[in-house]
């Protein structure tokens, strides 16, 4: 048999090039498993968003299901005394925890008081929209500013408060704010897509990601859902289920919430029946008063009356309002109790993330027997 004569230097290089491939290839490998999440977290019940944790960043999906046009967005976050990980470099990146926030959406304001982290705030929308003492007082003493809205934004006041991020409600696909604020991190929010009152509730999670209070976010969170799901157990083995109207006319429509709709599940978890229950849509139906009467006129409430206090000033407003039953027999209650003096309403503000007294607000409604000594928080009854 022939056999090659050994040569030293050869096998060397042979050698070396073979170590040079196995540790590139582990080095691959490595920054791979590196960049793959070791844990994912998807919420209990809000369907709009998730949050995947990486050894050295964490990723925020929101999901726009109602939006076809509009892909999803994702937020990293890294400490703030981390450097950029390569593989995340070519993103904007939030270091959390924020120092500083500017929220446009006053759904968020009670989550941040509860998270006792108001000092973050620098900036608001408008006080009218605001109920919260404790954010009224800042203001008065400019502590933090008003900055406007979406659609009518101050810049320069923006741009003083500083902010780490810009809190909003995403609006389909314009982009103007952006537009407007090219240094500004904005972050886009649709709990109000979300079809559960405790899906609502739970994008307090998402809050505490960029505060690093995902643990008391979470222990806010349960606490709520419990009262919640405690609360929602009184209705459920219920034979008697009222008939339940909601909404009024807005010009010549009047847009009822669909079967699957974040009110419908409330009113079914309250122990009622609502009008368009076996309708299976998620968003607003605009139909003709003709189309609601056939429907409605014999439902034993009607709740979620615009801003009317009393049913002289419904039925002023419209005559043909006094025909529905609920209307006769005095069974209309609005959700307007905790109103403050420029017409903002707490129940858009707090009731989102107290969804469990906005339940026994109408569980007291529906069924008073079932809770005879809770007191209405965010509903009255119209005289």
């Amino acid at each position: 048999m022939y056999s090659f004569p050994f040569n030293p230097r050869v096998f060397l290089k042979l050698l070396l090039l073979l170590t040079f491939f196995a540790c590139q290839t582990d080095s691959k490998d490595f920054s791979r498993r590196k960049h793959h999440a070791t844990s994912q977290i998807s919420p209990q019940y809000a369907q709009c968003f998730n949050i995947e944790i990486y050894p050295d960043y964490k990723k925020l999906n929101v999901f726009f299901p109602n939006h076809k046009n509009k892909e999803s967005k994702s937020y990293y976050l890294i400490d703030q005394e981390d450097s950029i990980p390569r593989q995340i470099a070519q993103y904007d990146i939030i270091k959390t925890p924020v120092k500083s926030m500017v929220c446009l959406s006053s759904n968020y304001l009670t989550m941040l008081d509860e998270l006792d982290i108001l000092n973050t705030l620098s900036g608001v929308s408008k006080r009218q929209h605001i109920n919260n003492v404790k954010i009224l007082e800042r203001i008065k003493k400019a502590s933090i500013s008003e900055v406007g809205d979406n659609y009518s934004i101050n810049r320069e006041k923006v741009y003083k408060a500083n902010p780490d991020i810009l809190l909003t409600y995403a609006q389909g696909e314009d982009k103007s704010l952006a537009q407007l604020l090219p240094d500004v991190q904005i972050v886009e929010t649709i709990e109000h897509l979300e079809t559960t009152p405790l899906g609502r509730a739970e994008w307090i999670k998402f809050l505490g990601v960029f505060l690093n209070q995902e643990e008391k976010a979470d222990s806010i969170f349960n606490q709520i859902a419990h009262s919640y799901n405690s609360a929602k157990q009184l209705t459920q083995s219920l034979d008697n289920k009222p008939t339940v109207l909601t909404n009024i006319m807005y010009g010549d429509a009047w847009y009822l919430p669909g079967g699957n709709s974040f009110i419908a599940n409330l009113i079914k978890d309250a122990g009622g029946s609502y009008i368009l229950k076996d309708d299976p849509q998620t968003g607003n139906l605009p139909l003709a008063y003709e189309v609601v009467f056939s429907k409605a006129n014999n439902a034993d409430y009607w709740i979620n009356i615009g801003s009317f206090e009393t049913i002289g000033e419904l039925v002023e407003s419209d005559t043909r309002y006094k025909s529905f039953t609920a209307t006769q027999i005095g069974n209309l209650y609005n959700n307007n109790l905790r109103m403050n003096q420029f017409g903002g309403n707490d129940y858009f503000e707090s009731g989102t993330l107290y969804c469990d007294i906005v339940l026994k607000d109408l569980i007291r409604v529906f069924h008073p027997e079932l809770l005879p000594d809770h007191e209405l928080y965010y509903y009255q009854k119209l005289d």
